[in-house]
C-alpha cells in the first residue's frame, strides 16, 4: 500500500507519518527519539515533533541492517519518492 500523493510530497514529517512511509512503528520512532538515536527531528510548537523527509531517508540509507530489513527500508523509501 503507498502512501497518499500528498503524505510523499511532504517535506516535513511526523512520527506516525513515518510509520506509514517506512516498516518502522511509531512506537520505535517514538523510542529512538527518547533514547537520542534515530535521525535529526525538530519540535514545533514546544509539543509537535517533526522530521525531515529527506533526512530521514539518508538516515535509514546509513544504518546498519540484515540485508532483507536495509532492503526493505530502501524499497519503501523509494516507493515514496517515485509517482
Amino acid at each position: 500500500m503507498q502512501p497518499p500523493g500528498e503524505l510523499r510530497e511532504r517535506e516535513y514529517v511526523d512520527d506516525r507519518d513515518l510509520a506509514q512511509l517506512t516498516p518502522i512503528s511509531r512506537i520505535q520512532w517514538r523510542r529512538w527519539r527518547s533514547e537520542g538515536e534515530g535521525p535529526p527531528y525538530r519540535v514545533i510548537n514546544g509539543h509537535r515533533v517533526v522530521y525531515h523527509w529527506p533526512t530521514v531517508r539518508a538516515w535509514i540509507d546509513e544504518q546498519p541492517a540484515t540485508r532483507r530489513e536495509a532492503d526493505a527500508l530502501k524499497a519503501k523509501a523509494q516507493a515514496t519518492t517515485t509517482t
